[in-house]
């Protein structure tokens, strides 16, 4: 039943320091949330009208239901998965990062709006499945690569590693839930910054050919996201360590295995010799490359924002020290 009282949750979007970029290779991530979240909230309304921002659409039948490419479909994904039927509500949107700058494209919304939609009914949805339930439908709804750990940052916050397991064949990709893990007592303040400056195309069409390359078993693909996994657990330990230098090497190293893979925009290579010649320790474009969109670890933040700054980078902050709520 209705909570009959507001609802309001957050979803934060996301940056992976290390580990494969789309996360649908088997492997293990180390990710921190940004502070830009989406922001859902419902209450009640004599009608079921959804908001996204300033923009408002009233649904009156279940056709109405179906996705139709415009800015609602997010909203329309998630009353479907939860068979919401046509219950008055006031589903509202707003906040987040545009899709396509790196930073969870689609995950955060559709996390925040399944987290709020679940909680207004009383359902018992956990995080994992929250998670889940995002990343199949980025898939399927919106035809985006589908980032795993975009979506389980969303739901789960602060400083993680996470390793996904039996994601090795196209029937395994979704509802396989992956252990989690929270590291943020340990590291809750990471010197990472991260900017975005354009994007040159969508990074969408080579994650799903990497994908698709990977699960054909081609050795160069399948080794690289060996490689790349194994960097994100030797991060783990260098970021518990407080070993900077190390894993500032990791970062670069893990840069370079998937430049050899996928192209990278002018935009995340310029950003990315700025962060490097501020003295930036490390420094990973985000997602395939293509985003125009880096993260950099940095002794002193503040400066190498300064100077992205200068540059006329976009800065999106780092979320650190949030505390738990899941454990």
């Amino acid at each position: 039943m209705p909570s009959g009282t507001e609802v309001t949750v957050s979803a934060p979007g996301s940056v992976g320091i290390l580990g494969d970029p789309g996360d649908l290779f088997g492997g293990a991530v180390l990710a921190c949330a940004v502070g830009r979240a989406v922001s859902v909230s419902i209450g009640p309304s004599p009608a079921l009208e959804v908001w996204q921002e300033k923009r408002q659409a009233v649904l009156n039948w279940v056709g109405d239901l179906k996705v139709q490419g415009d800015d609602f479909d997010a909203h329309r994904a998630a009353l479907s998965y939860l068979d919401w039927g046509m219950e008055p509500a006031k589903i509202a949107c707003s906040g987040g990062l545009p899709w396509g700058w790196g930073f969870g494209d689609a995950a955060p919304t559709l996390v925040g709006l399944l987290t709020a939609l679940s909680a207004w009914k009383g359902l018992a949805l956990t995080p994992y499945s929250i998670a889940e339930a995002a990343c199949a439908l980025e898939h399927d709804v919106f035809g985006l690569a589908g980032s795993p750990m975009a979506a389980y940052m969303a739901a789960f916050e602060s400083v993680r590693f996470l390793e996904f397991q039996r994601r090795g064949s196209a029937n395994s990709q979704w509802g396989v839930y992956a252990v989690v893990e929270n590291l943020s007592p340990f590291a809750p303040n990471p010197p990472f910054a991260a900017a975005h400056m354009g994007a040159a195309r969508p990074a969408r069409d080579a994650m799903m050919g990497l994908r698709e390359r990977w699960l054909a078993g081609e050795e160069r693909v399948v080794d690289a996201y060996a490689i790349i996994a194994r960097l994100a657990r030797e991060g783990k330990k260098a970021l518990l360590d407080g070993n900077w230098a190390r894993l500032g090497q990791l970062m670069n190293e893990n840069a370079i295995i998937q430049s050899n893979l996928t192209a990278t925009d002018s935009a995340s290579e310029h950003l990315a010799e700025i962060a490097l010649e501020a003295g930036a320790l490390g420094v990973r474009p985000l997602g395939a490359g293509e985003s125009g969109s880096v993260v950099a670890l940095h002794l002193r933040p503040e400066e190498l924002v300064a100077a992205w700054e200068a540059a006329g980078a976009e800065i999106v902050p780092i979320l650190v020290g949030k505390e738990d709520e899941h454990e």
